[in-house]
């Protein structure tokens, strides 16, 4: 049976909750020398940003990415994290803006699992193949 990062990162929190910071190092450590062992140890970044989204989800935080053909004006941010703040019921959002130059306009959002395509490209690849059938 194949674990994910994630499943792995859900174990280490479960495992870590309620210790104490001398007790989840130990846990830590444990858990690095089991990874060690079981030749997994190349999962150790992608563990580590799934415990990273479990411990903001508990904060009420989620990150999110948006990629644009240009740069989004203040506003569009705002309203990007209030759709985001709407779907989910998450507190707060840690949105983070990137250019992609190869994006012909529009934009993708990126969130928990979730990818959100506003872009010219998949509404033109949409188009193509309403006209098609």
């Amino acid at each position: 049976m194949k674990i994910s990062a994630k499943q792995y990162a859900r174990s280490l929190a479960e495992a870590a909750a309620g210790q104490n910071e001398a007790e989840q190092k130990i846990i830590v450590g444990r858990f690095l020398s089991l990874l060690k062992e079981q030749g997994k140890f190349n999962l150790a970044p992608q563990i580590a940003a799934e415990l990273e989204k479990l411990v903001l989800a508990e904060q009420g935080i989620i990150k999110a990415e948006v990629q644009s053909a240009n740069k989004l004006s203040e506003a569009a941010l705002k309203d990007l994290s209030k759709l985001i703040k709407d779907k989910t019921g998450c507190q707060e959002v840690r949105l983070e803006a990137k250019v992609d130059a190869d994006l012909l306009g529009g934009a993708t959002l990126k969130y928990q699992d979730k990818i959100v395509n506003f872009s010219l490209k998949y509404f033109l690849s949409k188009m193509k193949q309403t006209l098609i059938k």
